[in-house]
């Protein structure tokens, strides 16, 4: 990925638009990206070039409080502007990954009044995440969310090898 001369590093993601039915609530999702995060040590990664030209990966050891960041389309606003809106935010998420600060996972959730969903956008960089990878994460989130939100301790199984010892 490094040695590839790519404009902006930061913008090389994989995202996907979850729609939900059920009525989410972003302190719930919060709780569970939170938990999900801790879990899966590359959604900690951060990446760093040395003074030599060689890039570094870290695994971030703080955790930033993360936060699912809301946005709210009135009734009023049509459904072509929906889409215009969702795009131009999504864009928006999007640039906000950064590699050397971190954290490669964003996530936005939106309201939209004048239809019976939600819609959840979930974006992470490449370098962190694949197709597989997808399915796992996926997977983790539904149940956190259910856990936390019936009023359960959040768990998941235990972690088999952290990256470190993976690698």
């Amino acid at each position: 990925f490094f040695f590839f001369f790519l404009k902006n590093k930061n913008h090389f993601n994989q995202a996907i638009m979850l729609t939900s039915t059920k009525k989410l609530k972003a302190s719930i999702l919060n709780q569970a990206f939170s938990f999900l995060i801790s879990q899966h040590d590359a959604l900690k990664f951060k990446y760093h070039q040395e003074s030599c030209g060689y890039w570094s990966q870290t695994a971030g050891t703080e955790q930033k409080l993360f936060s699912v960041e809301e946005i709210n389309l009135p009734s009023h606003v049509s459904d072509s502007n929906i889409s215009k809106i969702i795009s131009e935010h999504s864009t928006l998420l999007q640039k906000e990954i950064n590699i050397e600060r971190g954290p490669l996972i964003q996530a936005m959730l939106f309201e939209i009044d004048s239809q019976e969903s939600q819609k959840l956008l979930i974006v992470i960089h490449h370098l962190v995440v694949d197709g597989v990878s997808w399915r796992i994460l996926l997977d983790d989130l539904t149940n956190l969310y259910s856990q936390i939100s019936k009023g359960d301790k959040p768990s998941l199984p235990q972690k088999t090898h952290s990256f470190q010892q993976w690698a």
